[in-house]
Order: structure tokens, then C-alpha cells, then sequence
């Protein structure tokens, strides 16, 4: 904070808004500073800054950066306080450049565009009528935007629903009246397996749920479906002999053969040997930098048999 004392006569005043705190600045009729300080975005705040900028002499106007945003409290106390307030366009790239970024800078810069008139425009009120009917075009487009994407959610949803949804159809004329909508609640998940099966149902019925929760539905669409039992893994591991019974057929080639070996030994990725070059290979050694998925680095090695 920085100020001149035994400072009187008329004065401009700018403020340079951030969302916690907001930096004021004071100059006088011909530009000069005269002092600059930080106050708390909060009602005591503004009361505070108001009387602190009144403290400099006759306070003709102040300017304001983002009225409509971080500013927007600042300037409704403003203009029941009866200050005049100026919006203060933010100052452009090349003045920013040759006198620097800073919040006591652009404080200045607000009293200065306040004081000569330029980068200013009336702020809007904030309040009556129009600033009512605001806030509810605010509130109707976010109710139509989130119908919007649960309608898109269902129709996705119901492309692949069971059949119990042919008995529901008419249900969910409350929520889409397009035919094509009924029309995909006739397709089957089909033979799928059953962890497929039963993912596309948790996901069904978390939707469902936020629908009921939202009074877009009354009753629970998914409560016929049941959840499909998983089958069981049953692959079992191939045994030594039987890989090098598979590995050592005298109809498999030799490249095939040291390709499927070193896949064997090493357990890499086919990508990751398939992109090795001949000099990247440490015989001697018996083993080979390669890159694993995700682009990290690894090292692979193998046995007799490969060598």
C-alpha cells in the first residue's frame, strides 16, 4: 500500500477486482498518484475501500474492472453508496507490455481510463427486473441442457435394451416422443457374455435412478431385468513340454519358430519384439531394450532355447 498525505480537492478512484480481494487506487484531477490499497471482496470491504477512497477528497467517479463478474458486488454497493461507476475495459496488450501487470498497476490504469473516458462504458445494474429475468434464462438453459443429454442418455441406453422394455414403451413417450426412440427398445442385448450383460444394466440403472430422482420417471424401469451369472474361466495354463512340443514341429519355420520362442521366454508384447532391430539385440548378453506401452523403457531377456 502506498498513499500521499494531506491529499484534497477531487479525485477518481479505480479498482482492479479479483474474487477474494479487490485493489483499489486514487489519483487526482491531472493523473497523479495518489495512494493505492488491497481490501477483502466482502460487504465490510466495500464499506471499507468506499470510505477510504472519500478520505482523499471528493470522489467524482471510480472505475471498475469486470463489473459483470468479480466486480459485480463491488459495483452495486458502489451505486447505492451514489458513486458513479465506469466499467474499465481491460487495457490492451501493448500498454500492458510497456508498463508491466500488477494489481496496483491496473488499479491506476482503472483511474486513469475513468478519469480521460477511454476503455469505459456504463456497468449494468445488477439488479430489478432484467437482472431477474437473468437469472431465470441462466436456470432454463441448465434444465433444458441436462434434459437434453438424458434424453440422448435413454436413447443411447434403450439401443440395446432387453426385451422388457416392450411392455414399458409408452413410458418413455413423457420423455421423447420420436418413434425411432420405441423402435430401439426392441433390439436385444443378445448373446453377450455375462460381465457385458451386467455392466450394461449397472450403467441402465444408475440412469434410471437419477431420472426417478429428478421426477422424470415414477417407477423403476430396470426391476424385471435380472442379472446374468458369469461364466466361469476355464482356460487352463499349457504345460513346458507341451510349448516345446508346439515350438520344435519341424513344419514351423525358423524365424517363426525363434519369433514364437522369444515371445515365450521373455513375455513381451508382440509389438514391442516385432520392433526390434538386429543391432538392438545383445546376444551376448541375451536380453534387449525395448519400449513398453506408455512409451516407458524395459529390458527383456531370454533363455537357451531363443539364443
Amino acid at each position: 500500500m502506498s498513499s500521499m498525505t494531506g491529499a484534497s480537492g477531487v479525485v477518481v478512484g479505480g479498482v482492479d477486482t479479483h474474487s477474494q480481494t479487490h485493489h483499489a487506487a486514487v489519483i487526482d484531477q491531472v493523473g497523479r498518484e495518489v495512494g493505492d490499497r488491497e481490501f477483502p471482496a466482502t460487504s465490510a470491504g466495500y464499506g471499507a475501500l468506499v470510505g477510504w477512497l472519500r478520505g482523499f477528497g471528493e470522489l467524482s467517479r471510480v472505475g471498475v474492472e469486470g463489473t459483470s463478474s468479480y466486480g459485480a458486488g463491488l459495483t452495486r454497493y458502489l451505486h447505492q453508496a451514489g458513486v458513479a461507476v465506469l466499467e474499465i475495459d481491460r487495457p490492451d496488450r501493448r500498454a500492458r507490455r510497456g508498463q508491466g501487470k500488477s494489481d496496483p498497476l491496473d488499479a491506476y490504469a482503472a483511474a486513469r481510463a475513468a478519469l480521460s473516458g477511454t476503455r469505459t462504458v456504463l456497468p449494468k445494474s445488477g439488479d430489478g427486473i432484467v437482472e431477474a429475468i437473468r437469472a431465470l434464462r441462466v436456470a432454463r438453459r441448465g434444465a433444458v441442457k441436462a434434459r437434453t443429454q438424458t434424453i440422448n442418455q435413454l436413447k443411447s441406453l434403450l439401443v440395446t435394451a432387453p426385451p422388457v422394455f416392450d411392455h414399458d414403451g409408452r413410458r418413455w413417450r413423457r420423455i421423447s416422443r420420436k418413434p425411432y426412440v420405441l423402435a430401439g427398445s426392441a433390439t436385444r442385448w443378445g448373446a453377450c457374455s455375462g460381465a457385458t450383460a451386467n455392466a450394461r444394466l449397472d450403467a441402465l440403472r444408475s440412469a434410471a435412478g437419477w431420472w426417478r430422482h429428478q421426477d422424470w420417471i415414477t417407477t423403476d424401469p430396470t426391476r424385471r431385468i435380472r442379472r446374468r451369472p458369469r461364466t466361469p474361466d476355464r482356460t487352463r495354463s499349457v504345460g513346458k513340454p507341451d510349448i516345446d512340443a508346439l515350438l520344435t514341429r519341424p513344419a514351423l519355420a525358423l524365424r517363426e519358430r525363434t519369433l514364437w520362442r522369444l515371445l515365450y521366454e521373455t513375455a513381451a508384447r508382440a509389438e514391442e519384439v516385432l520392433g526390434l532391430d538386429i543391432e538392438e539385440l545383445d546376444l551376448r548378453n541375451r536380453r534387449a531394450k525395448v519400449r513398453r506401452k506408455g512409451g516407458a523403457a524395459d529390458i527383456i531377456i531370454w533363455r537357451t532355447h531363443t539364443a
